[in-house]
């Protein structure tokens, strides 16, 4: 009996099984990838995504707050996916875990529905293209909507979240300035902030005066 509890002791060790009962103290004694996942596995039994900050492999870290997200019934820690996992996939993922735990019915429906409702707003208002994208490519698109469109409330749209160190927002200032060259009317000039790496007032003036070649007006 004792000689094969060891074997299956022996077993589990040199297939890497998990143990029951593992705590932080037991992963840190591991190293690289070996202690990601024994810290992304205690953070899934123990449904604590505080266990998913200490995961140093990024794509790893997300995996484990998506985990968590999904037996905790947490849809607000798939804000935490950024670069490998998306937002989107992880709520539709706790969606439709449809978080069959100890919980009653009725919490059941209300973390479905704040789930439901995160990824209604993720996926952005149907009528503004812009609105789904990210980053660079979403202030791309709202440069090229106030001009195309001669909006220059969509030039408010540009976040410039690049820029976010300075105290300032060229991509914004950008988009005024090709609408005032679009439009060869320096009245988009006035909207300009300045700052750092940005635009003027006065120079976007001059560049409507020395490409359109009219007096601005």
């Amino acid at each position: 009996m004792h000689r094969h509890a060891w074997s299956l002791v022996l077993l589990c060790l040199l297939s890497a099984c998990s143990w029951w009962g593992t705590g932080a103290a037991d992963c840190e004694k591991l190293e690289g990838r070996e202690r990601d996942l024994c810290l992304s596995e205690l953070a899934r039994d123990e449904k604590k995504a505080m266990y998913c900050d200490d995961v140093e492999d990024e794509e790893q870290r997300e995996k484990c707050f998506q985990e968590v997200a999904v037996v905790s019934c947490t849809p607000s820690l798939c804000e935490e996916l950024k670069t490998f996992l998306t937002p989107s996939n992880c709520l539709e993922a706790v969606v439709q875990a449809g978080c069959a735990t100890e919980h009653t019915a009725a919490p059941n429906e209300q973390v479905k529905r704040t789930a439901e409702q995160a990824l209604a707003a993720l996926r952005g208002d149907p009528s503004d293209p812009c609105s789904t994208l990210r980053g660079d490519e979403q202030d791309h698109c709202y440069q090229q909507r106030a001009i195309a469109e001669e909006n220059p409330a969509l030039c408010e749209e540009v976040k410039g979240e690049r820029f976010a160190h300075l105290e300032s927002n060229p991509p914004r200032d950008k988009c005024y300035v090709g609408l005032a060259l679009s439009e060869c009317d320096d009245t988009p000039c006035d909207e300009i902030r300045g700052g750092d790496l940005s635009f003027t007032i006065d120079g976007c003036r001059e560049l409507v005066k020395r490409i359109c070649a009219v007096d601005p007006q």
